[in-house]
């Protein structure tokens, strides 16, 4: 090989998918003076089995093979053996244009550039990415002479991203540069942090030669992005602290890393626990005030410094494990969230946690939002990246809790009193129960919707209690929901109503408390959800019936039954195959006739021989036929329309 002029880096790790388009992209470089240097960081799968491949198919091919170390460790591997003149950077599961390597190239021996970063083109399409990446990877043109804090702490369109640079590799050895190999989350610019204030002449050019996959499920960052936890939160401040603490900092970088790193920190802090936060904010605190915040922070915004005060706040508690973890969802509760929010505030019991899903709440609210959380550090807020469920709200609130118990605060009606919840924990915690149920009352007409979907309940101790309550009216154990959640698909509107059965059916150790504790109202019933809704619905309903028969908990089997049984639910089913819903020109195939729905009540009838269900006192008083006639009359009517 002639004299190498860029050595591209390539970590690895679990990406048999995408790996060989990767390598073909770079192996098909304009320039061909390069070395490309892939390590394995302990890939399960057969990602080393290719680039052993490759490895004997291209002599610019270096294999390293390591122990799995992190993202860091590897790039970190790769520039201990580099010998181009430059370095450059690409990830396993993208690809690059034929000419990015010699146009960065050209580019920093032209203008004798220690950096050069370009733009990058981003896929799939679908789901489409939030517009941050987009203003993140479309730079606008230009060079400096020398380094600027605006590059790093700014400039939206130069950071982060280590891929879409290449680097003089003496400027890395001169100055023992490495990626910080405890940072895992936002590595890139840590490193950044480190590379851009030693270089001399910086070049931006708008050209897009790199493919970015953005959204991909296996890598890294997509785990982090589906995993509904407070690591984002942890691994970030750990980016802010390295950046910190390996950093000289004048007067005017102090100002612009704090004007980026507070509010930065501060979107993903609010959802870390109270104990972690506690932790991490003293370390924040005293970072900030190392570099330099008190003599610099009058010329912040006052809204950034609020933020600052915040975090000085929250350092000055002591660590404190919540009971009971309350999860609220902001969209559902509509115009009342902000008031149902102040409520449970007030309740007595004060060890706890208030978990806000944040799906999708108007300025206004979230404003009001902002100054409770500065106000009660008992409460942690997710914001969704993007619109979700219910159902998803649910199981993303018990991702987060870490209370002993869980209550799920609707504001579908109010407290007795400011003790209530308080009595309720206190009695569900004494008798050791994983679920328990309160005797439920109703305003309004509310409570004249006892035998349809939810049952007015008195103070009878057992099952059967419990499986009539609305999901406000019900304690679970955080035990018993990790163990069920995973096992639910999504129904949408009947995700409280299965849950509590899901729950029933994993404890020995239920029970009522006999007050008042929740008083519920009046809620807007629907007449129609999507196809999907009903099939998932009837779907859950079928497997807690087989579950329930296998366990002969046959309470919980006759009230399964009497659900489908249920005027408005069986009218929800019905109305959902009516024409009015989707035109059968527009689904030739039949999607939308309940077919599937069909075969999912062939198979509950179908699931215990009839006779056998009678004798138990069970199936005779619903007539689960009618429904399935219906059904089938329907899906007919719409089939001949076609």
């Amino acid at each position: 090989m002639s004299s190498v002029k860029v050595s591209v880096c390539v970590p690895v790790y679990n990406v048999e998918k995408t790996l060989e388009k990767c390598l073909d992209s770079i192996l098909n470089q304009s320039l061909k003076d390069i070395e490309i240097i892939c390590v394995n960081d302990g890939s399960k799968d057969s990602s080393l089995s290719i680039l052993r491949k490759y490895e004997k198919l291209d002599n610019r091919i270096v294999v390293v093979d390591k122990k799995n170390g992190g993202l860091p460790s590897a790039r970190n591997a790769a520039l201990n053996i580099a010998k181009g003149k430059y370095v450059g950077f690409v990830d396993s599961d993208d690809y690059v244009e034929p000419n990015m390597f010699e146009r960065l190239y050209e580019e920093a021996e032209q203008k004798n550039s220690d950096v050069v970063i370009c733009g990058a083109n981003i896929f799939p399409e679908e789901p489409r990415a939030v517009q941050w990446y987009y203003d993140c990877l479309s730079p606008r043109e230009r060079f400096y002479e020398e380094y600027v804090p605006e590059l790093l702490f700014e400039d939206v369109d130069t950071s982060p991203f280590i891929w879409r640079t290449l680097i003089k590799r003496s400027l890395i050895e001169d100055n023992n540069l490495r990626l910080d190999e405890e940072v895992m989350l936002g590595e890139d610019k840590a490193f950044q942090a480190k590379v851009y204030p030693k270089a001399k002449n910086i070049s931006v050019i708008s050209d897009k030669l790199y493919n970015y996959c953005w959204y991909n499920p296996e890598s890294m960052m997509g785990k982090v992005d589906q995993v509904v936890s407070d690591t984002k939160g942890r691994k970030h401040v750990k980016l802010v602290l390295s950046i910190a603490n390996n950093s000289d900092f004048d007067a005017k970088e102090v100002f612009l890393f704090c004007k980026w790193s507070i509010p930065f920190i501060y979107a993903d802090f609010i959802v870390v626990e109270n104990d972690i936060r506690v932790e991490l904010a003293q370390k924040l605190v005293e970072a900030w005030n190392k570099i330099g915040y008190q003599r610099i922070k009058y010329n912040l915004d006052q809204w950034i410094r609020d933020e600052f005060d915040y975090f000085e706040e929250i350092a000055k508690k002591s660590k404190n494990r919540p009971k009971m973890s309350v999860i609220l969802s902001a969209q559902s509760m509509g115009n009342t969230f902000i008031r149902h929010l102040q409520e449970l505030g007030e309740q007595s019991i004060k060890n706890i946690e208030i978990i806000v899903i944040n799906n999708g709440i108007d300025v206004d609210k979230w404003h009001t939002l902002e100054k409770m959380i500065k106000t009660d550090s008992r409460i942690r807020v997710y914001n969704t990246p993007s619109h979700i469920t219910f159902e998803k709200e649910i199981s993303s609130g018990i991702d987060l809790a870490i209370g002993k118990y869980i209550y799920f605060y609707t504001g579908e009606g109010k407290f007795v009193d400011q003790h209530a919840l308080e009595n309720w924990y206190t009695y569900a915690n004494d008798k050791g129960l994983d679920v328990c149920g309160c005797r439920a009352n109703y305003t309004g007409t509310f409570a004249a919707h006892a035998g349809e979907i939810y049952v007015s309940v008195d103070s009878e101790n057992g099952i059967n209690s419990i499986l009539r309550s609305n999901i406000e009216h019900v304690i679970f154990s955080k035990k018993v929901l990790k163990n069920i959640m995973s096992s639910m698909k999504p129904v949408f509107d009947f995700t409280g109503n299965l849950c509590i059965v899901n729950a029933l059916l994993n404890t020995e150790k239920a029970g009522m408390y006999s007050n008042n504790a929740f008083i519920g109202k009046d809620r807007w019933k629907k007449d129609w959800i999507s196809t999907e809704s009903c099939q998932w619905f009837i779907y859950n309903v079928r497997t807690l019936i087989e579950e329930a028969i296998n366990k002969n908990k046959y309470e919980v089997v006759d009230y399964l039954y009497g659900l489908l049984d249920c005027e408005p639910i069986k009218s929800m089913i019905l109305n959902n195959t009516r024409m009015y819903a989707t035109s059968p020109l527009e689904n030739p195939d039949g999607q939308n006739s309940q077919g599937a729905i069909v075969n999912e009540l062939y198979r509950i009838m179908s699931i215990y021989p009839a006779e056998e269900l009678f004798d138990k006192g069970i199936y005779s008083e619903y007539d689960s036929v009618k429904l399935l006639t219906e059904l089938v009359l329907e899906r007919q009517n719409y089939l001949n329309a076609i």
